[in-house]
């Protein structure tokens, strides 16, 4: 419902609302065997659905992402566990993009394989938000934090990666229809595989690498300054990464001072567009912006804060080049 739910009313619940949908029940459906059997079911959802077809020779059915809204419970194997590491890797190598909810055990820590960090990528965890007041989004009580302890690397330690609405979410139900209230890391995930499926759509070469980056650069940081332990990189933005998907992206950073040198909390706007971004207490701020199809493209930002008038600064954004502006 969260990805790709569209109601008889026409009502487009999921993200994703037109994207093809298929679904493998191996953890609520276990055939005997205890966790064991449950992990052996797993591996086989997994081939399955990077192969649902069962010929290798086909690519048009390997899915754009795998959504997944489970995790091995704490106390049944090891936190860093590694039974699905290269399962996830191999599915990613073949094209999709892997994702997974990061637990509803608050501060117990993430479950595993979420808890993966081996690199700033993987594994690609989902955080739950309490988006009751849009204008104030908040960590849900329930959704699960690192550190995580599958690293010796600070930077990595830092889980999870991305966070998205999970608290009394809108969302499909059983024996068909739709029902509100819904609240866990699995309403959250799955709102990260509808953006996953509408960069696809709007980009179909983008490599899951890419896409991650992306949605890393583009989120609203809500919580701690940067990457942190409650939100990951904060609340992802289904348009800006869309639209960044479609023709790559650039940075513009810099410093808002008054003619004094005077620091100022400023808010940087894009003239024309939607885009903004706020300087910190120091005065920097960054804005992540899409390169045109040409290869670069011009905006002018504006900057504004009470009592000043507004400034105007032309900026050009060029693919892997980066613009300093103060």
């Amino acid at each position: 419902g969260t990805i790709t739910g569209r109601s008889a009313a026409g009502d487009t619940v999921g993200v994703a609302h037109q994207a093809e949908w298929i679904a493998s029940a191996t953890c609520d459906h276990p055939q005997g065997g205890g966790i064991e059997g449950t992990i052996q079911l797993l591996f086989e959802g997994f081939e399955w659905a990077v192969d649902p077809d069962g010929d290798p020779g086909t690519m048009d059915d390997v899915p754009d992402v795998i959504s997944n809204s489970w995790g091995i419970p704490h106390g049944y194997r090891p936190q860093c566990d590694e039974t699905y590491y290269d399962v996830i890797d191999n599915c990613e190598a073949a094209g999709s993009f892997v994702v997974f909810a990061a637990g509803n055990e608050a501060f117990q820590g993430l479950r595993s394989p979420a808890a993966r960090a081996t690199n700033i990528y993987s594994t690609f965890s989902v955080g739950a938000l309490d988006i009751s007041n849009p204008n104030n989004p908040t960590v849900a009580s329930f959704s699960s934090r690192g550190p995580s302890t599958c690293t010796g690397d600070p930077v990595l330690q830092i889980k999870p990666d991305i966070s998205a609405p999970g608290v009394n979410i809108y969302s499909s139900v059983p024996g068909g229809g739709y029902q509100g209230g819904w609240s866990g890391t699995s309403m959250a995930c799955p709102h990260i595989a509808g953006v996953v499926a509408l960069m696809r759509s709007a980009n179909p070469g983008i490599d899951v690498t890419a896409m991650k980056q992306i949605i890393f650069d583009t989120a609203v940081d809500i919580d701690s300054p940067g990457d942190d332990n409650n939100t990951g990189m904060g609340l992802i933005d289904a348009y800006t990464a869309v639209i960044l998907a479609m023709h790559g992206h650039g940075e513009v950073a810099g410093l808002v001072v008054d003619e004094t040198n005077e620091v100022l909390q400023a808010r940087i706007g894009v003239q024309g567009g939607e885009q903004f971004a706020e300087a910190d207490e120091s005065g920097h701020y960054s804005i992540i912006l899409p390169v045109g199809s040409g290869g670069d493209s011009t905006y002018t930002l504006i900057a504004s804060h009470f009592g000043y008038e507004d400034s105007y600064s032309a900026v050009n954004v060029t693919m892997n080049e980066s613009d300093l502006l103060a």
